[in-house]
């Protein structure tokens, strides 16, 4: 019998990933804008990449 996983339904489910270096200066960017809006750092680059495309409208 297989087991279904477990966790959160969601209506956009995450099956890409990326990966990216960067700098400490941009890594502390990041770090403190997840900190300020009490988000993890995944969400905050889904975030930037979101203003990325509404900015070039």
């Amino acid at each position: 019998m297989a087991k279904n996983k477990m966790g959160r339904p969601t209506d956009s489910p995450k099956i890409l990933r990326v990966t990216a270096r960067v700098d400490e200066k941009t890594y502390k960017i990041l770090e403190d804008y997840c900190k300020k809006n009490n988000i993890g750092m995944a969400e905050g680059v889904r975030q930037a990449i979101i203003k990325l495309n509404d900015h070039k409208k």
